[in-house]
């Protein structure tokens, strides 16, 4: 969290690069970690292809714009 943060803060001291994608890189890494808390059992390889897919079926839903879903986002708890 601290990591996410930081990103924000210094946005601007760090590569253009970095700053748009740390927090995004950062939430898929979580996703992977308690993938591997939850299932230590799988590999590795299982972990980040499912990590990886629910990282993008998050960042697709995103294109999604009801007006509802909208009004939600909008909300301190949606956004």
């Amino acid at each position: 969290m601290l990591l996410g943060l930081s990103s924000r803060l210094y946005g601007a001291w760090l590569p253009s690069w970095v700053a748009a994608y740390a927090g995004d890189t950062l939430w898929a890494l979580l996703v992977y970690w308690l993938l591997g808390f939850g299932w230590p059992s799988r590999t590795a390889q299982w972990r980040a292809i499912v990590a990886l897919s629910f990282s993008f079926l998050i960042e697709l839903s995103q294109l999604y714009h009801p007006t509802w879903l909208d009004a939600v986002r909008r909300t301190t708890l949606g956004s």
